[in-house]
């Protein structure tokens, strides 16, 4: 009799011990701007999201927490190589994207697979959706028009649109697409250049220059090169300097 009182310390001891011990792992403070993603560790299902702020108690064996995600907007930076215009040209293209993330707005039948998505990483999912329907918009035009200062807010416009429509059950709210510098290949830079030179000469000058590209062209087929003398020398002096 004299050691039932001391095994009921103990035991009581114990019920304390794992008292506190549910306790602490079922008492979960859910931050401002994040969201608590809540699963049933037996069957692997979620059970329920949390948004902060706010102190929320799980039940225990019944729920534990899956992950936390950011619900503060956020802006994702990128440059896509290989996107080809309308014309063929290739063409590389600086973006930024600003989103948030909203995993109340998933519909139950997609929320596993969605959620998993995100708590991995949501960066990536958004890269990849974004950088296929920019090359779908930017295939539908040619690269003058891409290049086109007023262009870019449309452009940017539609590859909001159809981003919009790829994530809206997937926990994503795109908030603005913001489309940078479009850097065509150095042949067509050189190619913009010159035209943009010849539009600012004379008829007679641009004349002049399409004479004289002709004469190298022909140089370089007879495999000499041919130097035609300026108008100012002209006359049998200046054939014989040059002879």
């Amino acid at each position: 009799m004299g050691s039932f009182p001391f095994l009921m310390w103990i035991g009581a001891g114990a019920a304390l011990i794992w008292m506190a011990f549910l306790l602490r792992h079922a008492i979960l403070y859910v931050p401002d701007s994040r969201v608590a993603v809540i699963r049933d560790p037996r069957l692997h299902t979620v059970r329920r999201l949390i948004a902060g702020p706010r102190v929320v108690f799980l039940w225990p064996v019944l729920e534990s927490l899956w992950g936390w995600l950011d619900a503060a907007s956020c802006i994702l930076p990128g440059r896509t190589t290989g996107v080809r215009s309308a014309d063929g040209i290739p063409v590389e293209v600086e973006w930024k994207v600003s989103f948030q993330l909203d995993p109340l707005a998933i519909p139950p039948e997609n929320r596993p697979a969605a959620l998993r998505a995100l708590l991995r990483n949501p960066d990536d999912l958004i890269r990849l959706h974004l950088e296929d329907v920019l090359r779908t918009r930017m295939g539908e035009e040619p690269l003058e028009r891409l290049c086109a200062g007023d262009r870019r807010e449309f452009l940017a416009g539609r590859i909001r649109a159809g981003l919009v429509r790829r994530l809206a059950d997937q926990g994503v709210e795109v908030q603005r697409v913001m489309l940078g510098a479009i850097h065509p290949p150095v042949e067509s830079q050189q190619a913009r250049i010159l035209q943009e030179a010849l539009r600012q000469l004379a008829p007679e000058d641009a004349q002049r220059l399409a004479e004289l590209a002709q004469v190298h062209l022909l140089g370089v087929q007879e495999g000499f090169l041919i130097v035609p003398l300026p108008a100012s020398s002209a006359g049998p002096d200046a054939r014989s300097r040059a002879a």
